[in-house]
């Protein structure tokens, strides 16, 4: 939250303030690096080229923070030109890039600095490729970093290991609906109980006897059954 707040804050200064401030930043030398980078890719139109009007009206342009690109902000794109990584940088210790960096002599490898100059010695937890490559994943380009979803690999992983866990649980309490299990092979429990003439009812065998039907009825249905000890009472059909 505090972050989304301080972004808000960023977004409602003035041009002069942003144009002050990043004078400012720009002692630092990496800062003042990324500055000049992005200085010619935003200069997409040169000043004078539109008039007042169509400066007024034309959307704001910004930068990707899941790629890095340029882009205008608000404008109504149909295509998923954001190529971008969900996943994290991770140092390639297998690899031969950092065979001769001494971390007692050179410094720790293990840093954002070397992350932003030396990609090629790191590699994607996403997809496992070099840190300089292209990203895996398509999407719209985002402005806003609290949206982004760089490095978003670990949360996609586990929602998708509890959907997948939730589907198993499904299969695991499906119940075969009657209509299916009708045409389904009977069970040799079942088959054998059906071939003695007895049927199991609740765990308890039982036996039925054919008699004529009770006077009254038009049915053939069996009019005494049998039961076993597991029941108390005989039951009569009608």
């Amino acid at each position: 939250m505090a972050q989304k707040d301080d972004l808000a804050m960023i977004r409602a200064i003035s041009p002069e303030h942003a144009h002050a401030i990043l004078i400012y930043l720009c002692d630092n030398s990496r800062i003042l690096k990324k500055a000049r980078a992005y200085v010619p890719r935003l200069a997409i139109q040169a000043p004078g080229a539109v008039d007042a009007r169509k400066r007024k009206a034309a959307l704001p342009l910004a930068i990707c923070v899941q790629c890095g690109d340029c882009f205008v902000e608000g404008e109504d794109r149909l295509l998923l030109d954001c190529c971008y990584h969900s996943g994290e940088l991770e140092v390639d210790w297998d690899g031969d890039f950092w065979a001769d960096h001494d971390e007692n002599c050179h410094g720790p490898i293990d840093t954002e600095e070397n992350r932003e100059d030396y990609p090629e010695g790191f590699f994607w937890t996403c997809c496992d490729k070099p840190g300089d490559t292209l990203g895996c994943r398509k999407g719209k380009h985002q402005a806003d970093r609290t949206k982004s979803k760089k490095g978003s690999f670990l949360d996609e992983f586990s929602y998708a290991e509890k959907d997948s866990s939730d589907e198993e649980a499904d299969e695991c309490h499906k119940v075969v609906p009657a209509a299916v299990s009708r045409h389904l092979a009977p069970t040799k429990k079942t088959s054998d109980a059906s071939s003695s003439g007895k049927q199991i009812f609740g765990g308890a065998s039982t036996s039925v006897e054919n008699s004529p039907p009770v006077h009254g009825s038009t049915t053939d249905a069996p009019t005494k059954l049998r039961v076993g000890s597991s029941l108390q009472k005989p039951v009569i059909l009608e």
